[in-house]
């Protein structure tokens, strides 16, 4: 890799011209009268130039063959390697992630957020394993309780057309005293089932049959719809109030709806506690990837990003499938829930907020603790970093304290074109998010690939795809790995609809099979870009406005295939085709975002950006931290050489 690491996000730090050119004298930034000059047909740079390789210039009293001839090189707190000499908070912000480092740290909250995912779609789908298929007919009343059901059934039933009895009609009198007596047909009082034990499932729990099958319905979408709006207000208020005590509210609202639905025996408090359980998981995973973004670095974010997203993905559904095969009681079908869900909750609470939020809107001051908590964490030195903390306060109080004498039209006018642009990306991620979401739920509540072997196949593609997106985006970008997914998604879609036109029903679960998969992974690389687009400040609002989309797109899925009965699958691969192709065509309008590879070894005559800032990580990192490596290292003892 000869030329330093691209852009990564829009959040990077677009180029920027120094204001001075008494730059101290650096490998990267040579003297004009010292022994290295610039390179033969290259002019002598003049200006600074930020970008992400270049966030944390690294002064000349740095690791540098090359001393400075200029005074401005004297060591001071604002020459300390890893001080940002740039007039721009971006570039402060970034500088944050080198003081914290990276290791347990940012484990833990990756750890947090595969939590939230694997808690979200676990209640997302338990319908799989509570609603299960259940034959029912009218009881009987209690004086002709003694009835076996055959008997009730062909004395007191009417026969449909298609020859088989009544599900919600009885005859009135139930016995008739003449045979040919004439009997009026009635509405069931009460219903049986053919279950051992009819609070096993929900349909029978709740009987969510025949006149109340409305009931089957508004549990199904009022939970979604009430937490698609209540979502962007808990955005709102992590913007304002902070990512971890939202975070914490979100997750004990999830855990009293989870402990209250195990028990609610009347259908209202049974969708009330559903409601609480959707705005609590919708909230919990959204904060938990925001966190994760904002206390990643440029190098880790986007697979640590895909990863929140796509561990849950692939174990939970085949997970999902596997045990509904199996059909547990309705004790363990809830512990299967009730665990997960609290191991999120006390999870949550060893999560901190987050500083680069902290920083932003709080100020240093508070941020600082949070800086050297999570710097401690990951074992770095903590002089260093607290003396990187303040320059670091004194160059964003020098930014404070700036005077704005006269509003430049410049200024103003790229502004409002900044945000144009943002108002687009976040369009094209809206259009995304909706499609993706609508067929995503669709396939995995219609499951076609039933059986062990389907779950064990689809396994094994889940983990290939996951995989191979993140090894395109080391390799290329987040966008081009995206595009790929979406077309990869619309030829499955356009072959399902061609399948089942043909009514070749031999083949249709094998495309069925590759749509899922397929898009189980755009729907984890659509993350990446999901917080991308927005500014720290209204970060938590625009990525919860965006879960509104996932919602109005899983609905709009269960509408496509209600209305079309039969002809759903059909339907809904056309709508998959058309729509995938449509988004793939409106996510060009996003950036370009580069995964930052690991630099090359420094050359001792002129480190660049890149080598800079890996050389400032290295002495960030503590002595301890140091020691104990090398203890590890010298314990692994090289074999004794054999006599010659």
């Amino acid at each position: 890799m000869g030329q330093s690491p691209k852009a990564v996000g829009t959040n990077a730090v677009s180029p920027v011209k120094s204001s001075s050119r008494s730059t101290a004298a650096s490998p990267a930034n040579p003297p004009p009268d010292g022994s290295k000059g610039a390179p033969p047909g290259k002019p002598q740079s003049q200006s600074t130039v930020a970008s992400p390789g270049n966030l944390l210039s690294v002064s000349a009293n740095a690791a540098s063959p090359v001393k400075s001839a200029s005074p401005s090189a004297v060591a001071s707190p604002e020459n300390l390697p890893g001080s940002v000499n740039q007039d721009s908070r971006a570039a402060v912000q970034e500088g944050v992630y080198v003081v914290i480092g990276h290791g347990p740290y940012q484990h833990c909250v990756l750890l947090c957020g595969i939590l939230s995912t694997i808690v979200a779609l676990l209640h997302v789908l338990s319908d799989v394993i509570l609603v299960r298929p259940v034959d029912y007919w009218c009881s009987p009343p209690h004086d002709l309780s003694a009835l076996s059901a055959d008997a009730w059934k062909n004395m007191s039933i009417p026969v449909e057309a298609d020859g088989t009895f009544s599900k919600c009609t009885m005859y009135d009198p139930g016995v008739a005293d003449n045979p040919e007596a004439n009997r009026s047909t009635v509405p069931c009082h009460g219903w049986d089932y053919n279950i051992t034990d009819k609070f096993e499932s929900i349909t029978s729990r709740y009987d969510l049959v025949c006149d109340r099958r409305y009931l089957s319905n508004m549990r199904a979408m009022l939970p979604v719809i009430i937490g698609g709006i209540l979502t962007p207000l808990v955005g709102f208020a992590s913007d304002r109030v902070g990512r971890r005590p939202v975070m914490l509210m979100a997750v004990f609202v999830l855990s009293l709806g989870a402990y209250s639905n195990c028990v609610a025996e009347k259908i209202t408090f049974h969708i009330l506690t559903r409601i609480l359980i959707f705005v609590g998981f919708n909230s919990t995973f959204l904060l938990t990837f925001i966190l994760l973004y904002e206390v990643t670095g440029n190098r880790w974010r986007p697979l640590y990003t895909i990863l929140h997203s796509a561990v849950g993905a692939t174990m939970v559904p085949p997970a999902v499938g596997a045990v509904s095969v199996l059909q547990p009681r309705w004790a363990l079908s809830q512990a299967l829930l009730l665990v997960p869900t609290t191991v999120l909750a006390v999870w949550c609470c060893f999560v901190n907020e987050s500083p680069a939020w902290l920083l932003d809107v709080r100020g240093m001051k508070q941020a600082e603790a949070a800086v050297l908590k999570a710097a401690k964490m990951n074992g770095v030195d903590m002089v260093k970093a607290k003396a990187l903390l303040r320059t670091t306060h004194r160059q964003l109080r020098s930014m404070d304290r700036t005077p704005q004498k006269s509003v430049d039209v410049v200024i103003v006018g790229k502004y409002f074109l900044q945000t144009a642009k943002m108002n687009r990306r976040a369009a094209s991620v809206f259009l995304a998010r909706f499609t993706l979401s609508a067929v995503y739920f669709t396939l995995v509540r219609t499951q076609k690939t039933t059986g062990l072997y389907w779950l064990t196949a689809e396994l094994f593609l889940l983990i290939v795809c996951f995989w191979t997106a993140c090894w395109a985006m080391v390799r290329y970008n987040v966008r081009d790995t995206l595009s790929a997914l979406l077309a990869v998604v619309c030829v499955f879609s356009i072959t399902e609809a061609l399948l089942i036109s043909l009514g070749l029903s031999e083949a249709i679960p094998f495309a069925h099979l590759g749509t899922k998969v397929a898009v189980s992974g755009a729907v984890s690389v659509v993350f990446c870009y999901s917080a991308e687009i927005f500014p720290i400040s209204i970060r938590s609002a625009g990525v919860s406005f965006c879960h509104v989309f996932n919602s109005g797109g899983s609905l709009a899925g269960v509408f496509l295939v209600a209305l079309k009965g039969q002809s759903a699958g059909f339907s809904l691969s056309t709508f998959s085709a058309v729509m995938t192709a449509l988004s793939a065509l409106a996510i060009q309008w996003l950036p370009e975002v580069f995964v930052e590879a690991p630099p090359p070894p420094p050359k001792a005559e002129a480190m660049g950006d890149e080598e800079r800032k890996e050389a400032l990580k290295k002495s960030l990192a503590s002595p301890e931290s140091q020691k104990r490596r090398k203890r590890r290292k010298d314990g692994v003892k090289s074999p004794p050489k054999s006599p010659t």
